[in-house]
C-alpha cells in the first residue's frame, strides 16, 4: 500500500481536493493522517501506482468560446456600468480632496 498526499492523488486524478476529502470521508476512498513538523497531512493510502505525467494522454484540443449568453451578457453591461461609475466617482473625489 503506498502512501500518496491528497493533492498529489487530486491532481493525477483530475479532482478537486475538496472532492478527494470527501471520498476519504465517506469511505469510497482509504486514507490517513499523520502529524509532520508540527503539521497534519493528510495521505491517500492507493494499492497500485500513479502513471508518470509523461504516459498521461495529451489533453484533446480545447473547445471554442461559446457565444455569450443573455445572462453574461446582462452582467457585461452591468460591468461596464459600474466601471462607468467607478471613474466618474474617482474623478469628483479627485477634484474635491486633490490626488492621493
Amino acid at each position: 500500500m503506498k502512501k500518496i498526499p491528497v493533492r498529489t492523488y487530486a491532481r493525477h486524478h483530475k479532482l478537486s481536493l475538496f472532492q478527494v476529502i470527501k471520498k476519504i470521508n465517506t469511505g469510497e476512498l482509504r486514507g490517513e493522517v499523520t502529524e509532520e513538523n508540527g503539521r497534519k497531512v493528510q495521505y491517500v493510502l492507493v494499492e497500485e501506482e500513479l502513471p508518470p505525467r509523461s504516459e498521461e494522454k495529451p489533453r484533446e484540443e480545447t473547445p471554442a468560446p461559446r457565444p455569450a449568453e443573455a445572462g453574461e451578457e446582462a452582467l457585461l453591461l452591468e460591468l461596464k456600468q459600474l466601471r462607468i461609475e467607478v471613474a466618474r466617482l474617482r474623478q469628483l473625489v479627485e477634484k474635491c480632496c486633490g490626488k492621493s
